[in-house]
């Protein structure tokens, strides 16, 4: 009960203008299939867009989690790790980062045309602090996710990103004098 009412604070609490996903990925209760187990624990992730909606959806997620808990004659605790924030670019960043690539590849060698992604990202951190941008190198058509054991990283892509990153840092730095 509690994990379908978590799952329905995206279709019902949030405006469809905005962005947020509630993954719900580890379900832990007893160990016996005749027992009825004392807890039980539910484990996920939140994403989001914005700050703001981040904050609110963890009040949401809290709240239903205690109602739907209620309706049962059962207690929440609840336990939140962080994790990491948005991944945001700096516009004039990103747009440096494009220059450079539409210069070494072509118009055709950059895609522009992706939409935002929930991906969570350390690198997101060092955006909250200092300008910059997340770029990714791309590794063409695969038929396996990064996240896979079965991805094969293309070696191929290997010159093409080195020479992005200098390329990158000379122009950088020709800005700078």
């Amino acid at each position: 009960m509690c994990i379908l009412a978590l799952q329905t604070l995206i279709s019902r609490q949030l405006d469809p203008f905005d962005q947020a996903v509630i993954s719900l990925t580890k379900l832990e209760a007893g160990s016996a299939f005749n027992v009825i187990a004392a807890t039980a624990s539910i484990g996920g992730t939140l994403r989001t867009m914005n700050a703001d909606t981040r904050l609110r959806m963890i009040a949401e997620i809290e709240a239903t989690a205690k109602n739907a808990a209620a309706t049962l004659g059962c207690d929440v605790s609840m336990e939140l790790r962080p994790g990491y924030p948005p991944t945001l670019n700096h516009e004039s960043d990103a747009l440096f980062a494009r220059d450079i690539i539409t210069e070494m590849l072509g118009a055709d060698g950059l895609e522009t045309s992706m939409t935002p992604v929930m991906g969570a990202e350390d690198f997101s951190f060092m955006l909250e602090k200092k300008p910059g941008a997340y770029i990714w190198l791309g590794a063409g058509l695969q038929s396996e996710n990064l996240h896979s054991p079965h991805f094969d990283f293309n070696d191929d892509l290997l010159p093409i990103g080195a020479s992005f990153w200098v390329q990158l840092a000379q122009s950088k730095l020709a800005q700078s004098t």
